[in-house]
């Protein structure tokens, strides 16, 4: 499809080197843009590895054989609505600043908008920083606000001591995907782990964004809690700082109990690290818990909903009781 000033609009599967390509838009778009991954070819390279990623429902706009916008749009199972339904992952929305204020990032959007409704997904979901320019223009579009996300950031005290968390080996894998999956079976934005997505998140990481995986256990043996600290270098306004994401962060339903656990499992942190949670604010027990422990709002992100089936978008109407944020497609880790 070509538009004004002949740019054309294509699928991803038109590209040829789809990461080099994608990573010199982000670097051009997102180098000096304080909180978010430095841009890297390795983190783009593994981002396009993404479980569920549809390059035939991810757009660009090109301009010559330049790529000069982009979405990417990623299949998913999530919960909306009380019930798994399919779901498009909307995220990286860029236009290369040369050429913005021209359409095309309304473009890409529509295309790939129109492509889920064709292939019959029952929602599109994005995030992004609540109240800003994109999030008017996702509310044109027809996203609506299901929840704020609060991001939290603390720099990390020198360590007490405390009971060491385990270590997760390889071997409790499905061990731990399967407790995650109990813990947030009724949060809204749930995408379950399969194994494949298991991989791709916690053991196909790129040598830039490596984790640690830590896990409390009951006097039973059973997994209490558990947490991903996924190291990643964000930008700031001196350069790019390692800051420790809290991802995945499950933790016992009794205060006390999560208390314990999440000063157990933050120990692992370096003294002095910078240490970053996002945290939806329907969550409202574990956003106070974060602040006790000395986490003070950053920004504020809006994950947002675009539904296409009517029971669904009826459905939500009713704002959820819990939210679990895609941190991969808020942060990028």
């Amino acid at each position: 499809m070509r538009t004004r000033r002949h740019y054309e609009i294509v699928s991803h599967t038109d590209l040829g080197d789809l990461a080099h390509q994608i990573y010199t838009l982000t670097a051009a778009c997102f180098a000096a843009y304080p909180g978010v991954i430095e841009p890297s070819e390795a983190h783009r390279v593994w981002y396009l590895h993404r479980p569920g990623m549809d390059a035939a429902l991810s757009s660009a706009a090109l301009f010559g054989d330049q790529v000069v916008s982009s979405v990417f749009v990623t299949r998913v199972t999530m919960r909306l609505g009380g019930d798994l339904v399919p779901v498009g992952m909307v995220d990286t929305v860029m236009t290369h600043p040369d050429h913005r204020q021209r359409g095309l990032a309304s473009a890409v959007l529509s295309r790939a908008l129109q492509g889920m409704k064709t292939e019959g997904l029952a929602a599109a979901a994005l995030s992004t920083l609540l109240g800003s320019m994109p999030y008017r223009f996702y509310e044109r579009l027809g996203f609506r606000l299901v929840t704020p996300m609060d991001y939290f950031q603390r720099r990390q005290p020198a360590a007490p001591a405390s009971t060491a968390p385990e270590a997760l080996s390889p071997a409790r894998d499905a061990e731990a995907m399967a407790f995650l999956n109990g813990h947030f079976a009724e949060y809204e934005g749930y995408i379950p782990y399969d194994e494949a997505l298991w991989r791709w998140r916690k053991r196909e990481r790129p040598a830039e964004l490596p984790a640690k995986h830590c896990l409390f256990r009951d006097e039973r043996g059973a997994i209490a809690a558990f947490v991903s600290l996924c190291q990643a270098p964000i930008l700031t306004a001196g350069g790019p700082e390692p800051v420790t994401i809290l991802t995945d962060l499950a933790l016992p339903e009794d205060p006390e109990g999560a208390q314990l656990a999440l000063e157990g499992l933050l120990a692992q942190v370096p003294a002095g690290r910078a240490v970053g949670a996002l945290s939806a604010r329907c969550n409202e027990a574990e956003g106070r818990l974060l602040a006790a422990q000395g986490f003070q709002r950053q920004h504020i992100e809006a994950a947002m909903v675009l539904p296409f089936w009517p029971a669904l978008r009826a459905a939500l109407e009713k704002p959820p009781q819990r939210w679990y944020p895609v941190v991969e497609s808020v942060i990028g880790v």
